[in-house]
């Protein structure tokens, strides 16, 4: 595997999952302490209702790791805004956001070479998706076609949530008087040098993807 002389962090948010976050955490620092020569994993806890922070408290501790942080929310947010809590506080070259539930950090290596050749935005779209409802699939079909149609973009396609942005993106969605809602496609749209990649590894959600809970 390649190995890059940069600074990365790396964006995981997550909610409900503190029986996984320590083996979570452990396969992340592991491959990325072989990647980079430097990196930080941010981890932002979408306002758990289980024992999420106290594993969190456990893993930040003197005896836990020493790239880790983590950011608790009190009150639960859509994923983009809870995503941008952790790009706002990068200190990076690159900013990876990965769903731990949905995408593979395995496939980080490859979108790496490309952002180091002087890709500003590299995004990765897993081919293999998690069991979706029948309404959750109809409603994001007509989401994402009323959404191309007014602004030239299909979100699901052209700008997944899997990627890795550069810190002089990160830093021009900052100037927008509202980067957590700008985050989701001012990278595909704001005339950045990107590249869009495809993979397929099997996700590790279990649960049914359903419309209710994804309605924001």
């Amino acid at each position: 595997m390649a190995f890059f002389p940069v600074f990365l962090s790396v964006v995981y948010v997550v909610r409900n999952q503190g029986y996984q976050l320590e083996s979570i955490i452990h396969c992340a620092s592991e491959k990325l302490s072989s990647l980079v020569t430097d990196y930080e994993l941010i981890i932002v806890d979408n306002a758990s209702d289980d024992e999420s922070i106290n594993v969190l408290k456990n893993l930040t501790g003197q005896s836990g790791y020493p790239n880790l942080q983590v950011y608790a929310l009190t009150k639960e947010v859509d994923g983009d805004t809870a995503s941008w809590v952790g790009l706002e506080n990068a200190l990076g070259d690159f900013v990876a956001v990965i769903d731990p539930q949905l995408d593979d950090i395995g496939f980080l290596p490859e979108m790496l070479d490309k952002a180091v050749m002087g890709a500003d935005v590299v995004f990765a779209n897993n081919q293999q998706k998690p069991r979706q409802s029948l309404a959750y699939r109809a409603a994001y079909a007509v989401f994402n076609f009323l959404y191309k149609s007014f602004n030239g973009i299909h979100l699901a396609k052209e700008a997944p949530l899997y990627r890795l942005l550069s810190k002089r993106v990160v830093n021009f969605i900052l100037q927008h008087p509202q980067p957590a809602v700008t985050y989701r496609h001012l990278p595909a749209t704001g005339g950045f040098a990107r590249i869009n990649m495809e993979y397929s590894s099997k996700p590790l959600a279990k649960n049914t993807k359903k419309l209710g809970e994804s309605i924001d």
